[in-house]
């Protein structure tokens, strides 16, 4: 406890009606993290002042410390009814609302911190960040280019911009950004792992396995940097490293259920593509194991079911290889049955009836 909050508390006990004694024992324990102490000290100074700007804003911002961001939103709204534009508080109420998810709130209360302090780096950052999140990406980039007129030498919002251009698939771009914000902040794994997945998406193999090694360097428990990594891996044919690092990625144990809501086939993912870096390593029964751990995962991933069918095809297990290939053959607008007709995997096979029954005669 700092001297201060000693001092004023001898205070108090000698003007216990003094409302300054009260808020400034609250800030004092506020800037000693001590937020539950100071939300009392608030609440006491507001019984004598109700009306009091201050104390309705920082206990707000106590309450949004510990995490109680509902709490907090009453406050900053008791806040602006004394100060409507006050900057502090429309930031910090935005703040709270994009912590709870509530994002076009969340941009009001930012864009009105702006009218009230057009030139503050904090407030554009931030309402780019949450336009990215609604998608709103042409405004997002206009949001960060007038931060990054503000302060240029903030790596949060290169990568920021980056992300928005990434997500606009406009990838030499977004590497641009990415580099600027890793010249600020080299030690940022998630920006590495970005960079990593736009080179990736512009055939660069070699560089996005560099990008992807170094934010796993940073972050040894990224599932998504092991996994990645084992994809280019796979795509520069070194299958054996790809298979470690697929078991590096299943070691972390990822929370699928979270995942699965955006990608429905995501559990499946990294035992598939370990199954297909098995197979060409002709480790044919290891693959089929983890594709069937795939499919204990998402019962009808196809690319699982096609994989097994393979590996059937190879071991000469043509009745197995073509049970596996009926499941999936019609899906995708006949996909898989144009993919059969041309896989050199299906050769040992290719002049099997069952087989050219299933494709159709040909």
């Amino acid at each position: 406890m700092s001297e201060n909050v000693v001092d004023d508390k001898e205070s108090l006990e000698t003007r216990p009606e003094n409302y300054w004694n009260w808020y400034d024992l609250g800030r004092d324990l506020d800037r000693d993290a001590d937020y539950e102490q100071a939300i009392a000290h608030y609440d006491k100074a507001l019984a004598l002042k109700p009306k009091d700007y201050w104390s309705w804003y920082n206990r707000g911002h106590a309450l949004s410390m510990l995490g109680r961001h509902e709490e907090a939103l009453v406050s900053y709204d008791k806040a602006l009814e004394i100060r409507p534009r006050d900057y502090w508080t429309q930031y910090r109420k935005g703040r709270t609302l994009q912590q709870l998810g509530r994002l076009t709130e969340a941009a009001d209360n930012y864009n009105s911190a702006i009218d009230a302090k057009f030139r503050d780096y904090w407030a554009w950052y931030r309402l780019g960040e949450v336009q990215r999140q609604l998608g709103e990406r042409d405004e997002a980039i206009k949001s960060y280019n007038t931060a990054l007129d503000i302060k240029r030498d903030r790596a949060e919002t290169w990568y920021g911009r980056g992300r928005v251009l990434d997500d606009l698939e406009e990838f030499s771009e977004a590497i641009a950004d990415y580099d600027k914000a890793l010249a600020l902040n080299p030690d940022d794994a998630v920006a590495w792992y970005d960079r990593g997945r736009a080179l990736d998406d512009l055939g660069y193999d070699e560089e996005a396995l560099f990008s992807y090694e170094k934010a796993i360097e940073l972050d040894p428990s990224s599932f998504w940097g092991w996994y990645q990594r084992g994809v280019v891996l796979t795509g520069l044919e070194r299958y054996a490293e790809a298979v470690t690092s697929f078991d590096r990625a299943i070691s972390l144990e990822p929370n699928w259920q979270k995942w699965g809501v955006a990608y429905q086939s995501l559990a499946s993912w990294v035992w598939c593509d370990r199954g297909y870096a098995l197979h060409r390593l002709q480790r044919e029964e290891e693959a089929i194991a983890s594709f069937d751990k795939a499919l204990e995962l998402h019962p009808h991933d196809a690319d699982a079911i096609y994989g097994q069918a393979i590996c059937y095809g190879v071991l000469g297990k043509v009745a197995r290889a073509i049970a596996q290939l009926e499941q999936i053959i019609d899906l995708k607008d006949g996909e898989y049955r144009e993919l059969a007709k041309t896989d050199r995997e299906f050769d040992a096979m290719r002049d099997d009836p069952r087989f050219l029954e299933l494709l159709g005669g040909t």
